[in-house]
């Protein structure tokens, strides 16, 4: 009865592990032009998120009822920004 129900819930975390793998925005599709990076959740109803669209990543500030775009750069190995840092853009 024990092992019966051990292996059940081994069960259920290998399908828990592979369902959120899959259905997570993280892991996108290589063929998407658009490709969510990274999220940070900073506060309740708050987060940065890191956003890869055709080569290009986007550093969005989101809120509870905004989107914001902090700087975004030209190409994904580039390191400089093309966008000032203390300007921020409205989406």
């Amino acid at each position: 009865m024990f092992w019966g129900l051990l292996l059940v819930l081994g069960i259920l975390l290998l399908i828990y592990g592979f369902a959120r793998k899959r259905l997570s925005p993280v892991y996108a599709n290589d063929k998407s032009k658009i490709k969510v990076l990274e999220i940070r959740h900073l506060m309740p109803k708050k987060s940065l998120c890191l956003v890869e669209v055709s080569g290009r990543e986007y550093l969005l500030g989101l809120g509870s009822d905004n989107i914001t775009l902090l700087s975004g750069s030209k190409t994904t190995g580039d390191t400089k920004h093309s966008d000032k840092g203390d300007e921020t853009h409205a989406l």
